[in-house]
C-alpha cells in the first residue's frame, strides 16, 4: 500500500559528463539551475516541473505576452529548451533555431534539409518533437535518420551519425536524451514488416556508436522506441517505452508494449514490464515515463510513473522492475480484472474493437509531476473513432481532459474538460500553477492543487506544444510553440478540423510570456472553415469511390481521416488539382517534397481515379448534402447553404487577442 506522503524526486549525477566543466555537471540532475530548461522534461526525471515561483496564484493575472516569433516550419507540437538566456527549438523536419529568450530575436537557424533527403520516409511521421543539450552542444534527430550534434553558440555541425538505414520506413521524431557523455536515440516506423526496433547510444563528444539494444529478436519486426526514453543518473539506467509489432507479425517478442530498463554504460538488459499483453495494437507503452520517489509502506521507494495507451496508470519499482499498482484513469475498450499478484489482467472487451476506437487514454502529449502537490498532470484523450479507419466521425465527436492524478491513492484529484479529443502537454511550476494548451487556441493556467482556472490567453493557433518555464535574470518566463495540428491530432479528421485551422493561413509561432509583458500578437487570420469544391468534371461512381477509400490510407496521415484536414496539410476536398485528372496525377506521382509531400510513383491509373473519386465523394457530402448539385457559379445569387456541422462551434475569436482572464470570482 502506498502511503500518502510523497517525497520530491532527487536524482543525483554519480558520474560527470565526459569532458564537461563543473558548471555543466548538474544540467541533467533534478538540482539543475532552476533558471534553465536544459532537457526535454527539464531534468532526468522527465517531471516537467520548474521550481520557479515568481509567477504564482497572486501574480498570474499579470502574465502577458513578452514576444512572439513566427517560424517557417511544418509542425509545432514540440518542447523547446532554454539554457543561459537562449531558447533552442527544433520543429518541423528538424529545423533548429536559437532565439534570444528575452527579446525573441533569432540568433541562428540550422536546417537539416531532411525533407530533401528523406525520400519515401516522408510517408511516415510528421516532424521532430524536441532535442537535447549537454556540454555546449545540441543533439537532434532528423527525419531521414541522422543524429546530429550542433555547436550551441554557432549552430555549426560538430558531428553526424547515420543511425537508420536509408531505404525503409523508419524515421526519427522523438527527442534524444543525454547522460554521462552518451546520447540515446530511438526511432519510429517499426510498425512496418521488415523494420526491427532498437535504441542506440553514441559518444556525445565523437559521435561514435557505443552500444545498440534491439527490442525484438533478429528477423522480427516492430518494437519501435519512437518517443519515451528516460535516463536515470542515480541508477545509471535508461528506460525505454516500446511500441507494437506490425499487423500480422508474430507477437512472441517479449518487449512489445513494454517498459524496458537497460544499463546506460553497456546497454545490457536489466528488466522489463509489459503493460499490455499480446501485442494488441494501439495500446503501446510509448508515452512518457516520469521518475519519482514515493513513500511506500513508510519508506521512500524509487518508482517510475507511466500512463500508456491502455488507459491504466502504472507505478513501477524502477530498481527491480516490480509492479506496485495500476488503476484505470480513462475509459477504454478493455475488460479488466486483478490477478492474485495484484497485476491488472487485460483482455479486449466484447463491447469494442481491439483498437482504441472509443478509447480514453494518454497520447504523445507529455505529462508533468509536481513534488509539491504529489500529482501528475495528465493530458487525457476521449476519442470516439477508430484512428486506423479512413471514414470520418462527426465533427462534434471526441473530447479531452487535463487530469490531475494522484499516483499514491491512484485516483483523480481533479479533472478539466478540454475541447476536441487532443490537447497539448502540461507544465507544473513552483508557483503551484499548471499550464496547458488546447486545440482551440487557448493556453490556460490552473491552480495545481484544485484545478481552478486562474489565467487564459488566446494564441490564434492551436496550442498543442508542451510549455516550459525559465528565467532570464530575475524575470520568469513561460514559453510554448503553437500551430495547426500535426501528427495524430492532424489526421483525426472532423473532430479536430472543427477548429478551422488552415495550414497556409495560421502560423507556427514560439510565444513567450512574462509578468507585465507588453507585446501583441502579429495580425492573424481568424479560424477559417474549409470550403470543398464542386464541379461536373468528376462523375462519382460509389463502387470506385469505395476502392479509393483503401488507397486513401496512404494519404490519411497528413490530409486527415475521411479527407477532412485539421491543418497539417491541404484539405484535398478544396483543391482544383483533384478535379483535374492530369494535375492530380502529376502531384501524386511526382510529389512536392520541398513542401513535405512525398512522391507516390507506384500508384496506378486505376488507383488514382478511385482516389480522386473518393475525395470528390467526400467533398459532395458538403456541397451536395441533399444529393443535388449546386448551380454553376455564374447563376448563384447567394452563397451556397452549409450544413449544420460546418458552422463554427462558437463565434470567431478576435485574431491576436491579448486578453488574459482574471481569476474567477
Amino acid at each position: 500500500m502506498i502511503s500518502a506522503r510523497v517525497f520530491a524526486p532527487l536524482l543525483v549525477l554519480h558520474a560527470a559528463l565526459v569532458g564537461a566543466a563543473d558548471k555543466d555537471k548538474p544540467l541533467l540532475a533534478d538540482v539543475a539551475d532552476p533558471r534553465d530548461w536544459p532537457a526535454y522534461g527539464r531534468t532526468a526525471s522527465e517531471a516537467r516541473f520548474s521550481p520557479l515561483d515568481a509567477i504564482q496564484r497572486d501574480t498570474v493575472p499579470r502574465l502577458r505576452l513578452a514576444w512572439a516569433l513566427n517560424l517557417d516550419v511544418s509542425s509545432a507540437s514540440v518542447t523547446p529548451l532554454a539554457v543561459g538566456g537562449v531558447i533552442y527549438v527544433a520543429a518541423g523536419y528538424s529545423i533548429v533555431h536559437a532565439v534570444d529568450a528575452k527579446t525573441g530575436k533569432v540568433l541562428w537557424r540550422w536546417d537539416s534539409e531532411a525533407v530533401k533527403q528523406s525520400g519515401a520516409k516522408l510517408r511516415r511521421g510528421w516532424g521532430v518533437r524536441g532535442l537535447a543539450f549537454a556540454q555546449g552542444r545540441l543533439f537532434v534527430g532528423t527525419h531521414d535518420g541522422r543524429l546530429v550534434a550542433l555547436d550551441a553558440k554557432k549552430g555549426a555541425v560538430v558531428w553526424t551519425a547515420a543511425t537508420l538505414p536509408p531505404d525503409d520506413t523508419s524515421y526519427i521524431s522523438g527527442a534524444p536524451r543525454v547522460m554521462n557523455g552518451k546520447v540515446f536515440i530511438g526511432f519510429g516506423g517499426a510498425e512496418t514488416i521488415g523494420v526491427r526496433g532498437y535504441v542506440t547510444a553514441y559518444d556525445a563528444l565523437t559521435g561514435q556508436q557505443v552500444w545498440r539494444f534491439h527490442t525484438v529478436p533478429e528477423g522480427a519486426s516492430g518494437g519501435g522506441v519512437w518517443n519515451a526514453i528516460t535516463v536515470d543518473p542515480e541508477l545509471n539506467r535508461v528506460y525505454l517505452g516500446v511500441g507494437n509489432a506490425p499487423p500480422g507479425a508474430p507477437t512472441t517478442p517479449p518487449y512489445l508494449n513494454s517498459i524496458v530498463a537497460l544499463d546506460a554504460t553497456t546497454g545490457a538488459y536489466a528488466w522489463h514490464y509489459q503493460t499490455t499483453p499480446d501485442n494488441v495494437r494501439g495500446y503501446d507503452a510509448a508515452t512518457d515515463i516520469t521518475l519519482a520517489t514515493l513513500a511506500i509502506d513508510g519508506a521512500p521507494r524509487k518508482v517510475l510513473l507511466q500512463a500508456p495507451k491502455n488507459g491504466f496508470f502504472y507505478v513501477i519499482d524502477r530498481v527491480q522492475g516490480k509492479f506496485i499498482s495500476a488503476q484505470k484513469f480513462a475509459t477504454v475498450n478493455w475488460a479488466s480484472r486483478v490477478d492474485p499478484s495484484g497485476k491488472p489482467a487485460l483482455t479486449p472487451s466484447a463491447e469494442g474493437p481491439e483498437l482504441p476506437g472509443g478509447a480514453g487514454a494518454h497520447g504523445v502529449s507529455p505529462q508533468s509531476f509536481s513534488p509539491r502537490t504529489g500529482l501528475v498532470y495528465l493530458p487525457t484523450i476521449e476519442n470516439p473513432r477508430d484512428p486506423k479507419a479512413d471514414v470520418d466521425s462527426p465533427g462534434e465527436g471526441g473530447s479531452g481532459f487535463l487530469t490531475a492524478w494522484d499516483p499514491v491513492k491512484q485516483r483523480v484529484a481533479w479533472q478539466i474538460p478540454t475541447p476536441g479529443p487532443f490537447n497539448g502537454g502540461s507544465l507544473v511550476t513552483g508557483g503551484d500553477l499548471v499550464f496547458h494548451g488546447q486545440a482551440d487556441g487557448y493556453i490556460n493556467g490552473y491552480d495545481a492543487a484544485g484545478g481552478r482556472k486562474l489565467w487564459s490567453f488566446y494564441a490564434a493557433s492551436a496550442a498543442l506544444g508542451a510549455p516550459i518555464s525559465f528565467a532570464v535574470g530575475k524575470q520568469q518566463y513561460i514559453a510554448i510553440m503553437v500551430g495547426p495540428p500535426s501528427g495524430v491530432p492532424g489526421n483525426a479528421g472532423a473532430p479536430m478540423a472543427r477548429f478551422h485551422w488552415d495550414y497556409k493561413l495560421h502560423p507556427r509561432r514560439l510565444l513567450a510570456f512574462t509578468l507585465d509583458g507588453s507585446a501583441q500578437l502579429p495580425p492573424t487570420p481568424s479560424p477559417t472553415m474549409a470550403r470543398p469544391l464542386d464541379g461536373p468534371e468528376v462523375a462519382v461512381d460509389p463502387a470506385i469511390a469505395k476502392q479509393g477509400q483503401a488507397v486513401y490510407a496512404r494519404c490519411r496521415g497528413c490530409h486527415g481521416a475521411g479527407a477532412v484536414a485539421a491543418g497539417n496539410a491541404p484539405d484535398l476536398r478544396t483543391l482544383p488539382s483533384v478535379i483535374n485528372a492530369a494535375a492530380f496525377a502529376t502531384v501524386v506521382r511526382g510529389g512536392l517534397e520541398t513542401r513535405g509531400m512525398p512522391a507516390f510513383a507506384e500508384v496506378s491509373d486505376a488507383e488514382l481515379e478511385s482516389l480522386r473519386q473518393f475525395i470528390r465523394e467526400r467533398a459532395r457530402l458538403v456541397t451536395r448534402p441533399d444529393g443535388v448539385a449546386p448551380p454553376p457559379p455564374e447563376a448563384e445569387s447567394a452563397p451556397a447553404p452549409t450544413t449544420e456541422t460546418e458552422q463554427p462551434a462558437e463565434p470567431p475569436k478576435p485574431p491576436g487577442s491579448l486578453e488574459s482572464a482574471p481569476p474567477p470570482q
